[in-house]
């Protein structure tokens, strides 16, 4: 562990065989620790902005879909919760992540900040792992400014 001071220390930590974190360090800040949720390998998922260089202001998805083949048939079941690289947060509006994947064409995500290859992510953690994703759909709002030309999808 690396000790700042009595009340502030960092540890690096290992979850147990066929688990994961994202962030594999507990830290006392304060006098408080705060340990890493390991998670079981494959349950999380991440959409990740690959292109243009610059979405700006923000990039925006109305949905996004998984399904376990490749041919995007075999609707995956969306059980668990979302999360995202961060929304934009304006009074008297929700751009959380979770509209993503609630099938509701009223609700939708935006990035919290412009976007460069890599930077902004939605992402939803599994209850029970997928067995395999074969194929993301994602819908965008008009206008190209707030569209990701091109994702990655990660594991984790």
């Amino acid at each position: 562990c690396s000790v700042t001071d009595e009340r502030t220390a960092e540890c690096i930590v290992r979850c147990a065989d066929g688990f994961g974190t994202v962030e594999p360090r507990q830290r006392c800040v304060h006098g408080a620790w705060y340990s890493p949720e390991c998670l079981p390998v494959g349950s999380m998922i991440r959409v990740v902005a690959e292109a243009p260089e610059l979405i700006k202001p923000y990039w925006v998805v109305l949905h996004a879909i998984l399904y376990a083949s490749e041919d995007c048939t075999d609707l995956i079941r969306m059980d668990g919760a979302s999360f995202s690289s961060g929304e934009y947060v304006i009074k008297y509006a929700s751009y959380h992540p979770h509209n993503v994947w609630d099938g509701d064409a009223a609700t939708s995500w935006a990035a919290k900040e412009p976007c460069t290859p890599g930077s902004c992510y939605i992402g939803f953690r599994f209850r029970e792992a997928p067995a395999k994703i074969g194929c993301v759909r994602i819908e965008h709002p008009d206008g190209r400014q707030y569209q990701a030309t091109r994702v990655t999808v990660e594991t984790l």
